[in-house]
């Protein structure tokens, strides 16, 4: 072997090579290589042997990958093989675990529970409107990400539900429960291990409770049974006006209310 066929390439010579009449190599030295093809596309290339048979693994296209980080990925694929393991096999692998994890995202988990839970009968109303919460104000955060890469994330989470609560208190307060919803099934199908959304109970302050407006003075009441009594305008608002005395889910034996026929 000639002292030329052991020198490495250089980015001198990757970078002026020529397209020729015909496909043509550069060794750069172990299997590694640079393939300069006829419409002048630069490849990189790596030819081993694995249990007897010729394998060529696919490094990447010069420019995209650059000669340092091409030697990085012969160098990682030569050290496969030295442990017995096929590079080519692995990154196919690799690759298929990849695929698999898209479908184990928060998105997708939280996607297949609401569908399990429409098969079991949920209303379809229902489920959809919890749908639209988590695609408006979950999943353009979090969605992409695991429920397992979440686990210790209760900033994150606390982020979206405050983001939330600044324009719809209650809101957040269910989103945080809607979340955890997810956490749990995630747990129960060995795709996470804690529920970060138990940490943040009392984070959303939920604002008190008052009650709607309404007559509660016996004189008062007895002003607006008269102004209705005495209204003249047309019968079609004077029923609407008139009905809800009449459909109170209240307590209708108040002593002052029956006095008020002498009056």
């Amino acid at each position: 072997m000639t002292l030329k066929a052991l020198e490495k390439l250089s980015d001198m010579r990757v970078r002026s090579a020529k397209l020729g009449p015909k496909n043509y190599k550069l060794a750069d030295g172990g299997g590694l290589y640079l393939l300069v093809k006829t419409d002048g596309g630069k490849y990189w290339r790596f030819d081993y042997r694995f249990h007897d048979r010729a394998r060529t693994m696919a490094q990447g296209v010069y420019p995209d990958v650059p000669m340092k980080a091409a030697r990085d990925k012969h160098e990682a694929a030569r050290q496969l093989l030295a442990a017995g393991e096929d590079p080519m096999a692995k990154r196919k692998a690799d690759k298929l675990d990849a695929r698999a994890d898209a479908h184990l995202d928060f998105e997708a988990v939280a996607r297949e529970m609401w569908a399990k839970k429409l098969a079991a009968g949920r209303s379809p109303t229902y489920v959809h409107s919890i749908q639209a919460k988590l695609e408006k104000d979950v999943f353009p955060w979090v969605g992409s990400r695991t429920p397992r890469d979440l686990e210790h994330e209760e900033p994150t989470l606390l982020a979206i539900l405050n983001r939330v609560e600044r324009r719809a208190p209650e809101t957040a307060r269910r989103l945080r429960g809607i979340m955890g919803d997810v956490f749990r099934y995630a747990m129960v199908t060995s795709r996470a291990r804690r529920d970060p959304t138990q940490t943040l109970k009392g984070a959303v302050i939920t604002p008190k409770a008052g009650h709607f407006a309404a007559i509660t003075s016996p004189d008062r009441f007895r002003d607006l049974l008269r102004g209705l009594h005495s209204y003249s305008g047309e019968r079609v608002t004077q029923c609407p006006c008139s009905c809800p005395l009449w459909c109170s889910s209240g307590p209708l034996s108040c002593d002052w209310l029956c006095g008020m026929s002498s009056t």
